[in-house]
């Protein structure tokens, strides 16, 4: 665990360049001790420990950080440990804060995705079951036909779980409509929980399909989405390539939440990047 902080800790100097617009972090600065806290916080993220998450990214501490997105993206994952915890309101408050104050940030991107989301599952009461036939029509998307896009752009991936090494994947069903645009994205499946749901969903948002068919549940598409990193620290003069995704065209229509994994890392190993990638599973 040590040299894995270690080694993270070095990454998230290097991403300095880019998150806080400056080259060097000196290691007795209040600076350098935010980013062992971000840092910590990711990997306690990861392993599903909220309990830690919370006491690291404390919003009276963060106040304190410079405003970066080392800040706003510890912050964000405060808020979604509440969420998880199914402390909508606290989540709200947090995503709420995020959208104000760094309205540009990669975190409030994220924090608009969760707070329609909330606003959703709070509003409708019949969400909660609606969101189980989604998963259990997922589990059984591999025996379906799935239509191929004819442009697929590719996620974003989170600075700093990219920085600190995160990998993951996102399970979305999707619409399709006559006229090829996407519709009514969903997460039906995610790992870590919500850390690349926003991510994904603004991907897919802008997939496209060719035109006719139907817009009936039978055109229901899964796929996913998996969110890959290379264990190589990132060159400080590439940190905004990295922050994007390997070619989108490199990217097949996937199988469903029940892909088998050793096939869905080895397929996105090929068509990763040296930045690291996220693209579609391409089992069949």
């Amino acid at each position: 665990m040590r040299t894995r902080t270690r080694s993270t800790l070095s990454m998230l100097l290097i991403g300095t360049a880019l998150i806080g617009c400056q080259s060097t972090v000196d290691e007795s600065s209040s600076e350098y001790e935010a980013l062992q806290d971000a840092s910590q916080a990711y990997q306690a993220y990861e392993r599903g420990d909220c309990e830690t998450v919370l006491l690291l990214s404390e919003p009276a501490q963060l106040a304190t950080w410079q405003a970066t997105e080392v800040r706003h993206s510890t912050l964000l994952l405060h808020g979604f440990c509440n969420e998880l915890a199914g402390d909508n309101d606290a989540a709200r408050e947090i995503y709420e804060q995020l959208i104000e104050e760094a309205p540009r940030s990669f975190a409030a991107m994220d924090a608009q995705e969760r707070s329609r989301i909330l606003r959703i599952t709070e509003s409708d009461p019949t969400h909660a079951a609606w969101m189980q036939d989604a998963r259990d029509r997922a589990l059984e998307a591999e025996t379906q036909p799935s239509r191929a896009p004819i442009e697929r752009k590719s996620a974003i991936f989170p600075p700093l779980a990219r920085t600190v090494g995160i990998q993951g994947y996102v399970v979305l069903e999707f619409g399709v409509t006559p006229r090829g645009r996407t519709s009514d994205p969903i997460v039906v499946e995610s790992q870590p929980p919500l850390l690349f749901d926003g991510s994904a969903i603004r991907a897919i948002r802008r997939w496209r399909y060719a035109q006719g068919g139907s817009s009936s549940a039978n055109d229901l598409q899964v796929i996913r989405l998996i969110f890959r990193t290379n264990d190589a620290a990132p060159d400080a003069g590439e940190e905004e390539k990295d922050a994007t995704e390997a070619d989108p065209d490199a990217s097949t229509p996937a199988t469903g939440a029940d892909s088998t994994e050793s096939d869905a890392l080895e397929s996105d190993a090929n068509a990763a990047d040296s930045s690291g990638s996220a693209g579609p599973d391409a089992t069949e």
